[in-house]
């Protein structure tokens, strides 16, 4: 019997522990998914005409899964105090399901990432040339959001500066926007920078962001990194699985020995 409880108390702190995990994945889980359509919302809703073709689902599923592990943390915890046999499966059945939706969500993002990156730059190519439309319906959203993402991002273009030199309708001088222009640089600072000295990049560097918007929002909002931040979360949510199993069989048979 003493071998048994001391089997058990190990099983329960383990348990503790995953659930301790489980809460700062639920965390990270949430902070990761609002941190893509954040992204999407902040930086390219004009872009893609409030129409992400469903790529902002995995991300979605993230936030769910992430406020989901809270109570099943809460759950798993209850279990382990109280030593309840049913409420102990019910977690691992619990935490099993949310495995599967969670590996489902990971490879989607791992599906759509490619296609996520061709809709943005499909959708920045469009809207780059819309930019010096005066004319357009669009020109004064599509103005704010590359001038806040250009400066918010540190970048420049959608692959690198020089896509603002094949803009339709861009002015002999001054055709990249001074939102390319370095923290701290003078005014006008995209004056110095021609369609003869384009190429020279060491000079552009002097002036302004070289490095494009595309790759950068890519990076910042995580998205070709959910589903192996997907694939992670599930490894540790296994774990915990097998720990709650192998308490719940442990008091199923201390209920049978007493």
């Amino acid at each position: 019997m003493p071998s048994i409880n001391g089997g058990m108390k190990l099983i329960k702190y383990l348990l503790f522990l995953f659930n301790l995990t489980f809460v700062v994945l639920g965390i990270a889980l949430v902070w990761i998914g609002f941190s893509v359509k954040h992204g999407f919302s902040k930086y390219f809703s004009t872009m893609l005409n409030g129409d992400d073709g469903g790529h902002s689902i995995p991300p979605t599923i993230f936030i769910v899964v992430g406020f989901i592990m809270f109570v099943i943390a809460f759950l798993g915890c209850c279990g382990a105090v109280t030593e309840n046999h049913c409420m102990m499966m019910l977690y691992s059945v619990l935490v099993g399901l949310i495995l599967v939706i969670q590996l489902g969500a990971a490879v989607a993002a791992y599906a759509f990432q490619d296609d996520v990156e061709n809709v943005l730059e499909l959708s920045m190519d469009r809207s780059i040339d819309q930019y010096y439309n005066k004319t357009g319906p669009l020109y004064n959203d599509t103005v704010s959001s590359w001038d806040f993402m250009q400066l918010n991002l540190e970048c420049c273009g959608v692959r690198n500066y020089t896509d603002w030199a094949k803009a339709d309708g861009h002015p002999t001088v001054e055709f990249i926007p001074e939102s390319c222009c370095l923290k701290g640089a003078h005014e006008n600072c995209t004056r110095d920078i021609t369609m003869e000295t384009l190429s020279d990049i060491e000079t552009a560097r002097k002036y302004i962001n070289v490095d494009g918007c595309l790759p950068k929002a890519v990076d910042a909002f995580s998205i070709n990194h959910l589903g192996t931040i997907g694939i992670i979360f599930s490894v540790v949510q296994v774990l915990g699985i097998v720990c709650a199993c192998m308490m719940a069989r442990s008091i199923r048979f201390s209920y049978e020995t007493v």
